[in-house]
């Protein structure tokens, strides 16, 4: 009885492990990949003021043009925490990708 139960699960992961499998290749073959970005250093800070920006986004894309706004974004709402409603932040002095 011991052996019907462990040769079942057996079953069961060999099978799930399959399942598993196959979808990952149909999911490259369809061309699905997966990217892996190196993180942002960002360094330093200073204060700037933004009048004519709505969102860190921007601020981003104006500062830091060639980083990837959505990491420097994220810096930006670390180090000011919250929403953007305009006037003096800090901003990094640098970032780039390790």
């Amino acid at each position: 009885m011991l052996y019907d139960l462990r040769d079942k699960l057996l079953k069961f992961i060999g099978l799930a492990a399959l399942i598993v499998v196959t979808l990952i290749a149909i999911l490259v073959w369809q061309g699905w990949s997966v990217s892996i970005r190196p993180p942002l250093e960002c360094w330093g800070s200073r204060q700037s003021f933004f009048p004519n920006t709505g969102s860190y986004w921007e601020i981003a894309q104006k500062e830091f043009p060639k980083s990837d706004p959505r990491m420097v974004s994220d810096a930006l709402v670390r180090m000011n925490g919250g929403t953007y409603y305009g006037g003096a932040i800090y901003v990094p002095q640098g970032c780039k990708s390790r």
